[in-house]
């Protein structure tokens, strides 16, 4: 079978790496608009049910993914002096480049062909491309704004709520040792930042706020450099002398949550004929796609033989009763950081 899914971000690397590794004699070919190593953001995060996902699904990559974690198990909530610090919840850090490496590593040794540097917007686009014609099936991993399911926007019935929140994704040098949500309220409004450390040296920050705060502040009219500024001195009693980064010409955006109708079968859809498509997950929200993996769940879509009635299978967690029996014990884990550094909660 000759697959081919438009985008090349976590979503529809481990699509595709999943589907040759189930079935190593399918042809599939991943299109990426940008360059390899090509990505905006910092840090992603997952939730110690996420990496059951990875871990079921393929143990080489998760094997790959954990040598480079940053974990740790607790929630700290900081408004003014006070911290309220929640235990047992379990999440694990990574730089978004470094889970795109290995995700491409990982998909190429199994035999996937992936081009970047490949920008498809619509489904014509992708018959010139060699190795591309007469698709079989392709994927639409391209984004809550995809325009593949704008194209197709009769058969997935997307519904795009964009929110009037807005948030800005940043880095800094300030180490976190649990995951930490500060509170800022100024003459402004109040401004919420969310933080997490996903590499040594290196932690995620990320600021958010309601439209009419954001306006309020002067950052509907603020370049990166003001924005970076503004954010800087609401929190300079968090950040500890260290600095925000950016490095994404994007500044505060809003928040859209799409949601698309519910899909047939794989089945159904390798047999009505050749080159129908389906999204990569029947739900995204800004956070899901930019992880580019659901935090939730891992649906997967494999076919097991090449037949006329291919076999549709999904891969979901299970909670294991260990993983209960600690969370609601509220035990509190150390566990080291991939620098050999522990969390210690406050």
């Amino acid at each position: 079978m000759r697959v081919v899914t438009i985008g090349g971000g976590p979503a529809g690397l481990y699509f595709a790496l999943l589907l040759k590794k189930a079935n190593p004699a399918h042809d599939i070919t991943v299109l990426e608009r940008n360059a390899r190593g090509d990505t905006f953001g910092w840090g992603v995060v997952f939730s110690d049910q996420t990496l059951e996902n990875f871990r079921d699904a393929d143990d080489e990559t998760y094997r790959q993914l954990v040598q480079h974690f940053a974990h740790w198990d607790d929630i700290d909530v900081v408004i003014g002096d006070t911290t309220v610090t929640s235990g047992g919840h379990g999440f694990s850090g990574i730089a978004r480049r470094t889970l795109l490496d290995i995700l491409y590593r990982r998909a190429e040794a199994l035999g996937v062909n992936i081009r970047f540097n490949c920008n498809v917007d619509n489904l014509e686009a992708i018959e010139p491309i060699d190795g591309c014609a007469n698709a079989d099936l392709v994927v639409a991993a391209d984004g809550v704004n995809s325009a593949i399911r704008l194209e197709r926007a009769s058969a997935f019935r997307p519904q795009l709520d964009v929110r009037p929140a807005r948030f800005v994704w940043f880095g800094t040098t300030r180490p976190f040792d649990a995951f930490t949500f500060f509170f800022a309220e100024n003459e402004n409004g109040v401004f919420q930042a969310h933080c997490y450390r996903f590499e040594a040296g290196l932690s995620t920050f990320i600021v958010e706020c309601d439209e009419e705060s954001w306006r309020r502040a002067g950052l509907d009219c603020a370049d990166t450099a003001e924005t970076i500024a503004i954010c800087e001195q609401m929190f300079a009693r968090w950040l500890d002398g260290h600095h925000l980064m950016s490095n994404a010409a994007h500044r505060t955006s809003p928040i859209p949550t799409g949601r698309f109708a519910p899909l047939r079968s794989l089945d159904t859809l390798l047999r009505a004929g050749r080159r129908h498509t389906f999204p990569d997950d029947a739900s995204s929200s800004a956070n899901s796609r930019s992880y580019g993996i659901p935090n939730e769940r891992i649906d997967i879509y494999t076919s097991r033989r090449l037949s006329s009635r291919p076999t549709c299978h999904r891969y979901r967690w299970r909670p294991r009763a260990r993983q209960n029996d600690r969370r609601r014990a509220g035990s509190r884990r150390r566990e080291p950081y991939a620098d050999g550094t522990r969390c210690n909660a406050s």
